[in-house]
């Protein structure tokens, strides 16, 4: 936190190069403190799109971009 002088990190690749931040916590944060429109995915949404039998090319990452 001193590279950003005590403040939490505004843009996504700051945030999760943080220890024990990830896609969500950060998506997370940025919605909720600076109300930037983000997209929360849970890990377990891959696990139930299968069982909703969405497109093999629907993953993760693609996820968190729409």
């Amino acid at each position: 936190m001193e590279k950003y002088d005590g403040e939490v990190p505004r843009e996504l690749e700051e945030l999760t190069a943080l220890a024990g931040v990830g896609r969500k916590t950060a998506n997370v944060i940025r919605g909720n403190i600076y109300h930037e429109p983000s997209v929360v995915v849970d890990t377990h949404v891959k696990r139930i799109s299968k069982n909703w039998a969405l497109p093999k090319r629907m993953t993760l990452s693609r996820l968190n971009t729409i």
